[in-house]
């Protein structure tokens, strides 16, 4: 793992840990994070850009890792081993009597023990990173590297204060609704995902438009908690059903222009403003060059 995804995957944790973003949804900004061309302007822009927090909360975040790599201190290397005296030299300890009912142990070099170390040290790494990426609910990280890692992360008031107010508001929306109400909120979020996933077939940002537009119809931002996280869920399925058509009919369309097929080019760019928005039949064009 370079220094770049070490950040990456440190920016995650420390949103999911001030709860500002689900795990579930660290794991998707990281795929498609490392899958965008532009990744090169870092991870806090591309999830301004794609809308998963403000810029305020993502610099907040991005403060934090920098005062932590400020205040790093780098481990000191290893001491060198105690030399050991030559057998009968001056100041050598007395030989001690080993009992005769004892086992006798086969010597471990320092090297030995080094190396053991090192790979029980990788071993127990990836199986935590294998499990973290997974998803697993089961945390296999031991409680020294725990406790490190929560005294070396600087609380910081400014996410307390977001994630204090984000809690309010749910609690607010929450106890607005009853069961019943919630219930009909419900079903009618499950119709409009059907309504907007049959539009999809054809072409993908009717579907997405449509599932926005149901959104503000059912109350929008006053929705209760539960029915606005699964639109924000079913948005972001979507748009990247929207983002894959987009690469695919974008590859066709440079195919097309290297051929000289200006008609067919064409037809391609139409193809685009169909199924995935004027927009990004604008991205296609300066992409193209045209």
């Amino acid at each position: 793992m370079n220094q770049a995804q070490a950040h990456d995957e440190l920016f995650c944790r420390l949103a999911i840990r001030q709860g500002v973003m689900t795990r579930d949804v660290g794991i998707e900004i990281i795929k498609r994070f490392r899958a965008d061309p532009r990744r090169s302007q870092g991870i806090g822009e591309f999830i301004v850009r794609e809308g998963y927090l403000d810029r305020e909360v993502v610099g907040t975040i991005e403060g934090a890792i920098a005062q932590r790599a400020a205040g790093h201190v780098s481990e000191a290397k290893r001491p060198a081993a105690r030399p050991q005296l030559a057998k009968g030299g001056a100041g050598a300890p007395p030989p001690r009597r080993v009992p005769h009912h004892h086992a006798t142990h086969v010597p471990i070099s320092s090297t030995q023990q080094i190396l053991v170390g090192s790979s029980l040290v990788v071993l127990v790494l990836c199986v935590i990173f294998i499990f973290y990426i997974m998803g697993s609910g089961k945390k296999h990280e031991d409680s020294k590297t725990a406790s490190q890692s929560q005294a070396t992360t600087p609380v910081l008031p400014e996410v307390q204060k977001f994630e204090t107010d984000q809690s309010k508001a749910r609690e607010k929306r929450q106890a607005t609704y009853t069961q019943e109400q919630i219930d009909k909120f419900m079903a009618d979020f499950n119709a409009a995902m059907t309504e907007a996933a049959d539009l999809a077939r054809d072409f993908e940002c009717t579907g997405l438009n449509k599932l926005r537009e149901r959104r503000k119809e059912m109350g929008g931002d006053s929705l209760p908690q539960e029915i606005a996280d699964k639109f924000t869920q079913a948005e972001k399925q979507f748009q990247s059903k929207v983002d894959d058509a987009y690469k695919s009919l974008l590859a066709t369309a440079k195919e097309r222009k290297t051929s000289g097929k200006e008609e067919q080019l064409a037809e391609t760019l139409e193809d685009i403003n169909r199924r995935c928005g004027p927009e990004y039949r604008e991205r296609a064009q300066k992409e193209l060059g045209g």
